[in-house]
């Protein structure tokens, strides 16, 4: 991302294997470039520990913004998570002078997923979306990896029981049904592959990348946990 020009305005984050991990990065590198930043949700996610704002405090986001915070935005829903919120108070939102992070998509702490029929939940006017998979899902089985594996084997045409290879999850990142659904037809899409830093994972990582940036899609290897790739 050091290489990448900055983007302001909307992205989008869905998949699974480090979406949260990626947007809290992806604040950080942009605050350091100057950007004013906002995180919210289309579905649901923990509540952050620094606090959020909800839809009646709209004065409050810009101050924070003013100040140079990066100011997360929700209402709140059970087991300590929040949900996004109205149209209406997003598009307040967007209109802002500000870079939004929003995460679109549930994953349930799988590496990867097949989004199901009302996933996800992208803003039309979008600029990018960046689809996350968690390296650890290679060489294992598609019911211990995936959430909806049985939507995951449908694309691959296996079953459950099968071991995701390297073209396995290419297919699922680029197909029009997997981690690309639901893309607005003016963003950019690339593609984000987490946990590098596991034993092995760094190689499979960067075979998957060559193979997609031959086929158009630009892809980055890294670990959310170390973090030396972005900031």
């Amino acid at each position: 991302m050091k290489n990448r020009k900055e983007k302001e305005g909307i992205i989008a984050v869905v998949g699974a294997g480090g979406k949260t991990s990626l947007i809290m990065l992806l604040a950080q590198w942009l605050l350091k470039k100057g950007s004013r930043v906002i995180i919210t949700t289309t579905t649901h996610m923990y509540e952050p520990e620094e606090g959020y704002y909800r839809e009646g405090q709209f004065e409050e986001i810009i101050k924070q913004l003013d100040e140079g915070h990066i100011v997360w935005v929700g209402e709140p829903v059970k087991e300590n998570k929040i949900t996004g919120v109205s149209d209406d108070f997003l598009e307040r939102l967007f209109a802002l002078d500000a870079a939004v992070l929003i995460e679109a998509d549930g994953a349930r702490h799988f590496p990867c997923k097949v989004p199901a029929e009302h996933e996800p939940v992208i803003p039309e006017n979008t600029k990018l979306v960046i689809g996350v998979a968690g390296l650890d899902c290679l060489g294992r089985p598609l019911e211990e990896v995936c959430f909806r594996p049985e939507l995951a084997a449908g694309l691959l045409e296996t079953d459950i029981r099968h071991c995701m290879t390297e073209a396995d999850l290419m297919k699922l990142l680029l197909h029009p049904q997997g981690t690309k659904k639901g893309i607005p037809a003016e963003a950019e899409y690339m593609v984000m592959l987490n946990k590098a830093d596991l034993p092995g994972a760094r190689d499979a990582g960067e075979r998957i990348k060559k193979e997609l940036l031959q086929r158009g899609c630009e892809c980055m290897v890294l670990s959310c946990k170390k973090a030396k790739e972005l900031l």
